[in-house]
């Protein structure tokens, strides 16, 4: 008889995750934030996560760079209209190991009314039990996407013609999950 694997379901732990995008400003420097709140969950088979189903989304208004009035810019109908769209999501559509480690996630963003396929690297930092007995599983996903493919379509320019926001977003999430249950 062939062995039946069970799903089982992994949550975000949010006190030891983070969603951390950076961005250059002038093309000079580059500017760094961060979402305070979002979900995220991941159901998966086998052990090492090989073929796991992965989603996430994100509260836009949890948005933080360090400065008040560019978190307000950034929020407001320019950028991101969180008034409109609240959230970002993410939904998996291929998550497939590459090596002991390595693995390639492809899947579905969306900002605002945008939604694109996005694909990401992603480092497995491996399962371990906590001394509360507790099941972790710990991720490193990094991703470039370009913010005028979603919407984020605010452009100002320098006095000699330069960008002030560089297209590209690079972003750089850490994700730890804890087991929920066996599905």
């Amino acid at each position: 008889m062939a062995k039946e694997e069970k799903m089982t379901k992994w949550v975000v732990d949010l006190h030891h995750s983070h969603i951390q995008f950076r961005v250059r400003h002038l093309g000079i420097s580059t500017v760094r934030g961060h979402f305070a709140n979002f979900e995220g969950w991941i159901e998966a088979e086998k052990d090492d996560f090989d073929g796991a189903k992965i989603e996430f989304r994100v509260e836009v208004d949890s948005l933080k760079t360090g400065s008040a009035s560019r978190d307000h810019h950034l929020l407001s109908d320019e950028f991101f209209h969180v008034n409109e769209f609240p959230e970002i999501s993410f939904v998996s559509g291929e998550f497939k190991k590459l090596e002991k480690d390595r693995y390639r996630m492809k899947g579905k963003l969306k900002i605002k009314e945008k939604e694109k396929e996005i694909e990401m690297d992603v480092e497995y930092g491996g399962t371990v039990q906590d001394p509360l007995g507790t099941v972790r599983s710990g991720f490193e996903l990094k991703g470039t996407i370009n913010r005028q493919e979603y919407g984020l379509q605010w452009e100002g320019f320098t006095e000699a013609g330069d960008v002030l926001v560089s297209n590209d977003v690079e972003f750089d999430i850490s994700l730890e999950f804890t087991k929920e249950e066996d599905l």
